[in-house]
């Protein structure tokens, strides 16, 4: 597992440009799907369970109460700097799992955003989120998936011994678990949830670094 300090430092180093900077274009490809969600469904309360660098209060002005649960304390801070004095934005550093009584309930929309593959057991988190939900909260997951058109290649290509086997980037942030849709859909109705919405957010051929080469080379715009 990596320690918290060491993936915050890693997970800052991703986007602060070099080798890497793919990953900011999935960034924000996960943050319009996000966006979208909320547009679609009433959002006056909501709770977001890891912002990286750029939490959604940014984002959604419309958020009357955001609660955030962070457990980087690099990304606390960064949190509390650009909430400034606003008292709608309420930080709390730490895990879901553990500050999730203290939370109540009443909120409209969750978000776990490329967060539920980095957890050591995310059944436990998923059950977490599930006691801070009403009938009427919707939950926005996203994770990478494993049947990726570039892992899917690199398959067929001799590159990978097996679709399960962990990527670079994976052993680099310590990632835990990887997911397909059967699996995916299968762990969320375990934990008592009703899948409303299933899509794919970005469809990416190749592995982060052949990506950045093609836009570095002008092959790709």
């Amino acid at each position: 597992m990596t320690a918290l300090s060491d993936y915050g430092e890693r997970y800052a180093a991703q986007y602060a440009g070099g080798p890497g900077w793919f990953e900011t274009v999935m960034v924000d490809a996960r943050r319009r799907q996000v966006l979208g969600t909320a547009a679609r469904h009433p959002h006056r309360r909501l709770l977001e369970v890891g912002s990286g660098l750029e939490p959604l209060f940014l984002h959604l002005p419309s958020v009357e109460v955001y609660t955030l649960v962070e457990p980087v304390p690099e990304f606390c801070a960064r949190a509390r700097a650009l909430a400034g004095d606003s008292p709608r934005v309420r930080v709390h550093q730490g895990t879901l799992e553990a500050l999730a009584p203290e939370l109540g309930q009443g909120f409209d929309l969750i978000v776990l955003s490329s967060l539920l593959h980095e957890v050591p057991d995310p059944k436990q988190l998923l059950q977490a989120v599930h006691g801070l939900c009403t009938r009427e909260t919707v939950v926005h997951v996203n994770v990478p998936n494993v049947r990726s058109l570039h892992r899917v290649l690199a398959l067929e290509m001799g590159l990978l011994g097996q679709l399960s086997e962990p990527s670079e980037m994976e052993r680099r942030f310590g990632r835990h678990t990887r997911f397909d849709r059967e699996g995916f859909v299968k762990i969320l109705e375990a934990a008592g949830f009703e899948v409303l919405r299933f899509a794919t957010y970005f469809l990416k051929p190749f592995s982060h670094a052949q990506m950045e080469a093609l836009f570095d080379s002008g092959i790709l715009d």
